[in-house]
């Protein structure tokens, strides 16, 4: 569920494909302008690489598909709903389908997800995120790849429960290591690596990272992937995250290009310092001059009202915080209250969770706080690049593998 007010959203900017012109003969091809790019630019350099033009237009779901609202929308089916849509279960063809809520500005906000999930099924059909498979234009429904094994979230809390019921082994042992399994850590810190760094590379900001945005199903390795073959040496189990909601999600734009609609609901426990700031700060008219600073403590901050606009640091920062809490088992700051969005502001996350039993899982030097250390703090430009936080994971990942799974050092 979002947070935050419905009716402050502004107008929702349609993203427009238009069609690209190829030449059949000699001569060049016609100079077009496409927005959103189709060759996105990288966050750090700018430059211009990988073309991949997306399809113009969003294809329906199989004619053999259920699109009408009482076919669908039936109570047994709902899988959640959020501020701006349901989401429904067609199991019996393997999808999910978000439909819009009351809420005038959702059949925008939903179309503006299926343009960016279109694109992103397109780039890359083997990206771990809930594959496009249509979009309905007569009731605005996104037609989606149906993941069936819950939420990271609830994983979580049935592996909190599991390690409770657990009476042998060592206490102390246990608490050293994730309440997930160290194996299982790596493989969720690895695998959100690889999704973000691609979305990086493609110039797709989610914008709303989240436990309950990440969905879990088993994992199957890939024949011929080198990752997934090292992977097969691990002898636990293992389940793939699948990230999902892109409905806050928007193309990153070079510098002096036309800004994204600003954000208009933020999910407080696992928000960046900055992003808070600039929403709790942005300006209460819609006529207001706005300035978009990368976040409030850069130097490149304006002394105007700040633009509450989501970037690739605090997607880096959402994801940390979603891999902090599958390690500690429960959300950083469960314990906050009222408070959470001080302390979320502080940009200190492990100095929170070591105030508490929680702590003992993240003590110095341990593997959890090796790969996370540098995702944190208040200033976003600080930050590592998520590709750091995929590369640390491997290498812990070929320890622990070449050192035995069994080895009491990872807290197993």
């Amino acid at each position: 569920m979002e947070e935050g007010s419905d009716s402050v959203r502004k107008k929702v900017i349609q993203i427009v494909i238009p069609t690209t012109t190829y030449t059949s003969g000699p001569g060049q091809q016609e100079e077009e302008e496409f927005t959103p790019p189709i060759t996105p630019y990288s966050f750090h350099s700018r430059q211009l690489h990988t073309t991949i033009p997306p399809p113009p237009l969003l294809p329906p779901p199989g004619i053999e598909v259920p699109t009408t609202p009482t076919e669908i929308q039936r109570p047994r089916n709902l899988l959640g709903e959020g501020a701006w849509s349901k989401v429904y279960a067609i199991r019996s063809h393997n999808l999910a389908v978000k439909t819009p809520s009351a809420n005038p500005s959702s059949r925008g906000v939903i179309e503006k997800e299926a343009k960016i999930l279109h694109y992103l099924t397109t780039a890359a059909p083997d990206l771990a995120i809930a594959r496009f498979r249509g979009f309905d234009v007569a009731s605005a429904s996104l037609f989606m790849e149906l993941v069936g094994m819950g939420t990271l979230e609830g994983f979580v809390e049935r592996e909190v429960a599991l390690e409770r019921q657990q009476q042998g082994g060592s206490l102390m042992g246990m608490m050293r290591r994730p309440v997930v399994g160290m194996g299982q850590w790596l493989f969720l810190a690895e695998r959100l690596a690889r999704v973000f760094s691609y979305l990086e590379e493609v110039g797709v900001v989610h914008g709303d990272v989240k436990w309950s945005n990440i969905l879990i199903r088993e994992f199957r390795p890939v024949p011929g992937c080198p990752e997934d073959e090292a992977w097969g040496a691990c002898r636990t189990k293992l389940y793939e995250p699948v990230v999902v909601d892109f409905s806050s999600s928007h193309f990153h734009q070079a510098e002096g290009g036309e800004l994204p609609e600003a954000v208009n609901a933020v999910t407080t426990s696992f928000c960046a310092p900055e992003l808070l700031e600039s929403f709790i700060s942005r300006p209460s008219t819609a006529g207001s001059q706005i300035t978009p600073p990368v976040t409030p403590t850069s130097s490149k901050a304006s002394t105007l009202a700040p633009h509450p606009l989501p970037t690739f640091q605090s997607d880096l920062y959402s994801v940390a915080l979603c891999l902090l809490a599958a390690a500690i088992g429960s959300e950083v700051y469960r314990n906050a209250g009222r408070f959470v969005g001080i302390y979320v502001r502080q940009g200190n996350p492990v100095g929170w969770v070591r105030s508490d039993e929680r702590g003992l899982r993240i003590g110095r030097g341990c593997v959890v706080l090796d790969v996370l250390k540098d995702c944190f703090g208040k200033v976003a430009e600080e930050r590592v690049d998520v590709g750091v936080v995929g590369s640390k994971a491997a290498g812990w990942r070929e320890k622990w593998l070449s050192e035995g799974q069994d080895n009491p050092r990872w807290g197993c």
